[in-house]
């Protein structure tokens, strides 16, 4: 965006359970925020591995599940962002 640029990243825990973050940097790559963690499927074995921003309102984000079932979902981005205190 005009305003910055965002990345999906991710935290290994324990039992291999992968944590989400959003981060938003400044055009300078300065770090502004960073979201609450988050799961994109209701499983213990997960793996987000990209992110596209389409549309205005739109995210596509690319998962693995249990490292063979590749997923691609879609989330309003507003809703997203309000959900994990974006």
């Amino acid at each position: 965006t005009n305003d910055g640029y965002y990345t999906l990243v991710h935290k290994l825990g324990n039992n291999r359970m992968y944590h989400n973050f959003l981060m938003k940097f400044d055009n300078d790559f300065n770090t502004i925020k960073v979201s609450r963690p988050f799961k994109c499927a209701n499983t213990n074995i997960e793996f987000s591995c990209g992110m596209l921003e389409v549309e205005d309102d739109k995210l596509l984000i690319a998962t693995t599940i249990y490292d063979r079932i590749p997923i691609i979902q879609v989330f309003n981005k507003s809703e997203l962002f309000k959900a994990i205190e974006f």
